[in-house]
């Protein structure tokens, strides 16, 4: 059987369409972009941008669980993920409604114009810079247990935990109390450092 022609595969993904609903189209959609954002590091290189090892995509995750919303479960607070395809209609609208600049030139103010549009994009990406890859959730009491160690380290002078036995004790007291956050396998590792 030969090839389709580009012409017969655009007249097929047109028939397909058509037998779509709203909903459908929107799954499809994302589908779709989600190969999509896999494309990224390729098209990054052609522009120079270091892009390997999926960063794109991390970030674009990151993005959408960023801009998502929270949700009562069963008695949990649990997170809706903005669809990709809302991700990058706010990055699109944000880019397109930089050239209505009134300024002579384009520049990074277009970040802080005022618009919420603007405060959205821009609260984002600072977030995103600071943040230097994927955030995690940890329980209440795993942050009261870190923010004692950062009060105890700041007593200390600030000194390099390698050198305040004391840090290290709080931190091995902390890990050994967040059994979410360990495995057997770090349990020994962090025995294994202890020792020496």
């Amino acid at each position: 059987m030969a090839e389709l022609s580009a012409y017969q595969k655009k007249q097929q993904v047109a028939s397909l369409m058509k037998t779509l609903d709203k909903g459908q189209k929107g799954q499809m959609l994302e589908a779709l972009l989600g190969e999509w954002a896999e494309t990224l590091p390729k098209k990054g290189k052609e522009f120079g941008l270091s892009g390997g090892n999926g960063k794109f995509k991390e970030r674009l995750d990151w993005l959408q669980e960023h801009w998502g919303t929270t949700f009562e479960t069963k008695g949990t607070t649990a997170l809706r993920k903005m669809p990709l395809s809302g991700v990058l209609e706010l990055l699109t609208l944000f880019s397109l409604k930089v050239a209505d600049s009134n300024e002579d030139a384009l520049t990074f103010g277009a970040l802080e114009d005022g618009s919420e549009l603007a405060e959205k994009v821009a609260t984002a990406l600072d977030a995103m810079k600071q943040a230097q890859g994927p955030q995690v959730v940890i329980t209440m009491d795993a942050y009261k247990h870190l923010q004692a160690i950062k009060r105890l380290w700041s007593e200390e002078g600030n000194v390099s935990p390698e050198v305040s036995t004391k840090i290290m004790e709080q931190i091995r007291g902390a890990m050994k109390s967040m059994p979410a956050v360990k495995s057997e396998a770090e349990l020994q590792r962090i025995e294994a450092r202890r020792k020496r």
